[in-house]
């Protein structure tokens, strides 16, 4: 048996966590992908979780190790956000519950969003779509969220953003959820999914820009249990 094993730490851009230890292994004569990422925050350790079993297994297969990963998430919940499945009986669709970041034009704000994972993450990332309208130049008009974490992992070909700003393994579900909530309090401009919403945040931020995402806020709180 031939395995190779490559151990890396990054460091969480919030205060939540600390070090974000991943292990990462590839059996070649399986073709068995494992990935083991252990969060640690102030207290120790957050969550420890295997995402990947294999490659003809998928994403969270088994029905036990899906459980876990939410029954974590939940028991030390990440400010911002909740989730959950959306079918109780697919493991590869989530979703979640964006509360609009304090001193941001969206705070106030309880935006749905969905997760879709694919039988291969974490190789691949997931799709998030705003199921809550929400007005951003980052989410396109039908919800799509676009952002550099989100897109396929290595080279940009239109060079725009740099191979360890796309998908990495190594990020999580608490991951994915910082990056958003950090776009919504600091929209990117220069690369708008919602060409309109971009245009009105850089030449009108407090006038029509701010009256629409007003408007989604309001929509968002009247919504949000249905």
């Amino acid at each position: 048996m031939t395995c190779n094993l490559v151990e890396f730490d990054i460091l969480s851009k919030t205060k939540k966590f600390g070090v974000i230890s991943t292990i990462c292994f590839f059996n070649s004569e399986t073709e068995h992908i494992g990935l083991l990422a252990l969060h640690m925050g102030q207290n120790g350790p957050v969550i420890g979780e295997t995402l990947q079993k294999g490659k003809e297994k998928g994403f969270l297969q088994k029905e036990e190790e899906g459980r876990f990963v939410l029954r974590e998430l939940n028991k030390n919940p990440v400010e911002g956000f909740s989730a959950g499945l959306i079918d109780d009986n697919d493991l590869y669709r989530w979703e979640v519950l964006i509360i609009g970041p304090p001193d941001t034009l969206y705070e106030g704000g309880v935006f749905k969003a969905h997760l879709t994972f694919p039988k291969d993450y974490p190789l691949r990332p997931p799709k998030m779509k705003f199921i809550t309208e929400i007005w951003h130049p980052n989410v396109d008009k039908n919800g799509d969220v676009c952002i550099s974490i989100l897109h396929e992992p290595g080279e940009d070909k239109y060079g725009y953003e740099k191979p360890e700003e796309r998908w990495l393994p190594i990020h999580t579900v608490e991951t994915i959820m910082i990056s958003v909530i950090s776009m919504l309090a600091d929209p990117n401009g220069d690369s708008p999914a919602n060409v309109d919403a971009a245009k009105e945040w850089r030449e009108d931020r407090n006038g029509e820009f701010k009256r629409k995402v007003a408007r989604c806020v309001r929509k968002s709180q009247e919504t949000a249990f249905e």
